[in-house]
């Protein structure tokens, strides 16, 4: 086998795979590593597992790459995203038709997209793959990095990138040092079928448990949305404890705008936390998407910020590499940081914004974010902006 690469990807999700197929399409040397068989997925999982919600800039990039035309066959386009205030009386309606698109985003599951990625790999002999196997350790030489398995394979590149999610290996390993907290909040994810049709609609209510979303998600097995509710802990242990009580508590927050709903298949649980690496790179290590930033999902964008991560590491490597410069070297890496860490720190503190706001007991807050609903609800060019800043169109 091979030991040599320019580039070793830690991480084969939807982020790190799609960073692999674009190097190994530039000519690029590529090891991707995973702890799983992400290269196992087959069609029964397409619809199993997390879902994602693209905007337009993300599917922009998809298309690039060549995997959107049969990866859109397992989506669910977003037209129209409606918004209210379980505590109050305020809601708010954003349609594609306002910034005259056809969709706002598009729903689908994390695993089509790393399977559709998958089978583009075949075209390539520039791209190996290891999987089921851990990074141990990463040991500094001159001019390049070894990455030590936990098989004791040992293999070495310039640049070593950690795209392996919020409890990077790689990150730590490397000692980049990271700004974290919880968010005393707990992530439900499920399929939901509900007698009435998604109508191509995200339903989103701000409850006094945490933010609650119906996404629609059509699946060949009945489900017409993806379920993703952030509960704090104080309630996490009591809505689940058995599978009536969480549909009743599900259609009482809904207020049966979707009608009667069914939890089909198991439920997932996830910590929701804050973390922020304080660098994005060090000593022929980078960082991208989990590994770097992770925050609530109460816009959906954090694979969206992800992807663009991609696509800005990979211009800098590619115009670095024309240029015959080390792509290791931190000149090289300091222009990556420069251009995403800013817009994701922005990103970040404005979902705290909206975390804080929606979360707050206080009627002073909740008197606020009812003004900030009817005052964006009345203002057409206000709501514009909201709508093609979730959509990713500006």
């Amino acid at each position: 086998m091979k030991t040599n690469f320019e580039i070793i990807i830690v991480g084969a999700g939807a982020v790190g795979t799609t960073l692999a197929l674009l190097l190994a399409k530039e000519g690029l040397s590529i090891c991707l590593v995973d702890k799983g068989s992400p290269d196992k997925i087959t069609d029964k999982d397409y619809f199993a597992g997390r879902t994602s919600s693209l905007n337009l800039t993300s599917i922009g990039m998809l298309k690039d790459i060549g995997i959107w035309e049969e990866l859109s066959k397992f989506s669910t386009p977003v037209k129209k995203m409606f918004i209210w205030d379980g505590e109050g009386d305020s809601n708010i309606e954003f349609q594609s038709k306002d910034i005259k698109e056809t969709s706002l985003a598009y729903i689908v599951s994390n695993n089509a997209i790393v399977a559709e990625l998958f089978k583009k790999f075949s075209e390539l002999n520039n791209l190996t793959i290891l999987t089921n196997e851990t990074v141990k350790n990463i040991i500094q030489q001159r001019g390049n990095a070894q990455c030590r398995m936990s098989s004791k394979k040992v293999i070495s590149g310039k640049l070593i990138i950690g795209a392996d999610g919020i409890s990077s290996t790689v990150r730590s390993i490397a000692k980049i040092p990271i700004r974290t907290w919880g968010y005393n909040h707990t992530a439900i994810v499920g399929s939901v079928a509900a007698s009435k049709p998604n109508e191509k609609t995200a339903w989103q209510v701000f409850t006094s448990s945490g933010p609650l979303a119906f996404l629609p998600f059509d699946q060949a097995n009945g489900a017409n949305f993806s379920l993703v509710w952030s509960v704090n802990k104080e309630r996490l242990n009591s809505i689940l404890d058995e599978k009536k009580a969480l549909i009743a508590t599900l259609e009482a927050r809904s207020e049966l705008r979707l009608g009667n709903l069914n939890i089909l298949g198991k439920t997932l649980t996830f910590p929701l936390n804050q973390l922020h690496a304080k660098e994005y790179y060090k000593e022929r290590v980078v960082l991208v998407g989990d590994a770097a930033h992770t925050f609530h999902p109460l816009a959906g964008q954090g694979m969206n910020l992800g992807l663009s991560d991609v696509f800005s590491l990979y211009k800098v490597i590619c115009y670095s590499r024309r240029k015959g410069l080390d792509i290791g070297i931190d000149t090289v890496l300091t222009e990556y940081e420069q251009q995403r860490k800013k817009y994701n720190l922005r990103m970040m503190a404005l979902m705290e914004v909206f975390k804080y706001g929606f979360a707050s007991e206080n009627s002073w807050i909740k008197l606020g974010r009812n003004f900030a609903f009817d005052f964006t609800k009345k203002n057409k060019e206000i709501r514009k902006l909201f709508i093609k800043a979730a959509s990713g169109v500006i």
